[in-house]
């Protein structure tokens, strides 16, 4: 469950003063050196459903002002940017509050992790494959559908977004190609690129 659970979506899909900018694609090399001034700032206006928020949920965003009670509106910002990933585009997001002091060394973290990443696909895969292929078969097929395998489970899906945190851990979001009905597959990975687990959400 993510901090946006208990909040209802408004104007999904539209970012107040932003300016999406071109995908980046990566370089000769096949890697990134993405600077701030590439992000874009948007933001997410959303209805509260419900006053009760995880303990931790203004600590993380500040500028969020406690809700005063259900139907109230906030906004949250986020930097984003679109790049060519894996063949696709990906967008890769952080919280600017995460990084007042020094932007630009965070900036270089996501860079290093992005180089590694994209070389190390099939660290990701092996991960996915460990946590969600038996439950998809044991749990998730459609009547008549015989068990994916590995292959099949990788087509179906594709990552949509990655999202940096302070300490330069972050998570990669899959679109599940319906085989969860809809559900949005999340990676974890560490600060260490260490990839911790794969999950369903949504």
């Amino acid at each position: 469950m993510g901090l946006f659970d208990f909040l209802k979506p408004k104007d999904k899909g539209n970012n107040k003063n932003a300016f999406v900018k071109p995908s980046i694609e990566p370089d000769i090399k096949g890697g990134f050196d993405l600077k701030l001034s590439d992000f874009y700032t948007q933001t997410q206006s959303a209805q509260v459903i419900s006053v009760k928020v995880s303990p931790d949920f203004y600590e993380l965003f500040p500028e969020a002002k406690a809700p005063a009670e259900t139907g109230d509106k906030l906004e949250l910002k986020t930097a984003a940017i679109n790049i060519v990933f894996w063949g696709q585009t990906v967008e890769v997001s952080f919280n600017p509050n995460d990084i007042p002091d020094n932007s630009e060394a965070f900036i270089t973290q996501i860079n290093k992790q992005l180089n590694w990443l994209i070389k190390n696909p099939e660290a990701v895969n092996e991960v996915i494959i460990r946590d969600l292929l038996q439950l998809k078969n044991d749990n998730w097929l459609n009547e008549d559908e015989t068990p994916l395998t590995k292959e099949s489970f990788l087509k179906s899906i594709r990552l949509t977004s990655i999202g940096f945190y302070e300490d330069t851990n972050f998570s990669l979001y899959y679109d599940d190609g319906d085989l969860f009905f809809g559900h949005t597959i999340i990676v974890e990975i560490n600060a260490e690129r260490e990839v911790q687990e794969a999950s369903i959400a949504g």
